[in-house]
């Protein structure tokens, strides 16, 4: 089972930690970026996307049982990491993608822990989509 779809090629990880009493971010992109793809893994809160533009979708690609989609926010659930076939440990809390529909040049929200096992949530992120063209002859289509 993929939790994270589709691949993204030219992206790197960060992990990002939410507070009990909420923690705010947000992304700016260098060139707009068209459709960008959240993959959100160990995710035991809530993130929710701010002031997205009238009659943006936030589309769930992928995840475990857990991670669930509801308008702007998306939600996971703390849990024990699966064990894989040949013993090593799999991923903890919940696992998954978004898409945003629609162009940004940036975007915020916010991450709020679900649980209570007394300490911040780690959420790791990656991000990727493709940025509008540039208005030079010299700028090339690429992932962010």
């Amino acid at each position: 089972m993929a939790y994270f779809t589709p691949p993204l090629p030219a992206s790197d990880m960060i992990e990002m930690v939410g507070l009990f009493e909420g923690s705010a971010f947000e992304v700016g992109f260098r060139l707009p970026v068209k459709d960008p793809v959240f993959h959100l893994g160990s995710l035991a809160s809530e993130l929710e996307f701010l002031e997205l533009p009238a009659g943006t979708r936030v589309d769930r690609l992928s995840g475990d049982d857990h991670f669930e989609v509801d308008g702007n926010k998306v939600r996971g659930e703390a849990a024990d990491p699966v064990p894989n076939p040949d013993g090593s440990l799999g991923p903890s809390d919940s696992n998954g993608s978004v898409r945003l529909r629609g162009t940004f040049p940036s975007i915020r929200f916010t991450l709020k822990p679900t649980y209570t096992a007394g300490s911040p949530d780690g959420v790791h992120l990656q991000i990727g989509g493709t940025p509008l063209p540039h208005t030079s002859p010299t700028e090339s289509r690429h992932w962010v």
